[in-house]
């Protein structure tokens, strides 16, 4: 990245419209409960995760 430092604000903005414009997807992996935490996190040290991964916590 930082050899073209000088085009980082160009490509945020690029990649944004991107987003908008439909095309480029954002992947999210959602799962529900803590109980669930270590077998969701060892998919990121495996590779069997694509996009984003998170884990959804409910309160008391």
């Amino acid at each position: 990245m930082t050899d073209n430092l000088e085009r980082y604000a160009a490509a945020i903005v690029a990649l944004g419209q991107w987003m908008v414009q439909g095309k480029i997807k954002v992947r999210t992996e959602l799962v529900d409960g803590l109980e669930n935490a270590l077998r969701t996190l060892k998919k990121i040290y495996t590779g069997a995760n694509t996009g984003k991964l998170m884990i959804r916590v409910k309160g008391a």
